[in-house]
């Protein structure tokens, strides 16, 4: 029989915390960031999740980032937004190990990831998140490869996306995320310019969600294999 988690809520978040006041957010409703400006994260209990979750039940799920779904932030599986990434592979680097002294030492390959990009995990569960909680915008500062990850995620959900970036970004970048389909601006000056127009741009229009490296999207999915 399934556990609790699984049957009712999929994901164990509980929810979200200003990561300055530490003041409690719903997290069923689409907040980019805090009263204050600062990133909102994700709380999960974990008590609840080591109760119900083994390692063997982990091990029985398709091979990619959303095995670990108890700790992501989204409820139910039809909200899922996947392009089969995580679970990337690790290689061993015996003489590397050696001429540092190590016992062992891995590298883990996330060139294999959609993009060629570990940014593809944020993506993924941003955008699975903007489904479920009805975003109708998606939106980005950026210098390149989380651009073009929103972007192809954003374009596998059917939801527009913007992408700012500076003016000096790499031009392959600028064409890939137009390619895919997002409305790319750039700016003059630099990454910190860009994320500006782009919360103003979360005020102005409404119901849009903001992907960055601190948001409560992206933090945990870092976590997963």
């Amino acid at each position: 029989m399934l556990n609790q988690i699984t049957q009712n809520t999929y994901s164990a978040l509980s929810h979200l915390e200003c990561a300055k006041s530490h003041k409690i957010y719903d997290a069923d409703k689409l907040n980019n960031v805090s009263a204050v400006g600062s990133p909102l994260l994700a709380r999960y209990d974990l008590k609840k999740v080591q109760r119900s979750i083994t390692k063997f039940e982990i091990s029985t799920r398709p091979p990619n980032m959303w095995r670990y779904r108890e700790l992501l932030p989204v409820r139910e599986h039809r909200h899922i937004v996947s392009m089969a990434e995580g679970y990337t592979p690790m290689y061993e680097l015996p003489k590397l190990a050696q001429f540092l002294g190590l016992g062992q030492l891995l590298l883990k390959d996330e060139s294999t990831n959609p993009g060629d990009t570990f940014k593809a995990r944020g993506a993924s569960v941003a955008v699975s998140r903007a489904v479920e909680l009805g975003a109708k915008t998606l939106a980005i500062a950026t210098n390149g490869n989380a651009g073009e990850a929103l972007a192809m995620y954003g374009a596998r959900a059917g939801i527009p996306t913007v992408v700012i970036m500076p003016a000096d970004a790499q031009q392959v970048s600028q064409k890939m995320c137009a390619i895919l389909g997002a409305r790319t601006y750039l700016v003059q000056g630099q990454i910190s310019d860009a994320a500006k127009i782009v919360q103003r741009g979360v005020e102005d229009v409404g119901r849009c969600l903001a992907m960055s490296g601190s948001s409560s999207s992206c933090t945990w999915c870092a976590k997963t294999a």
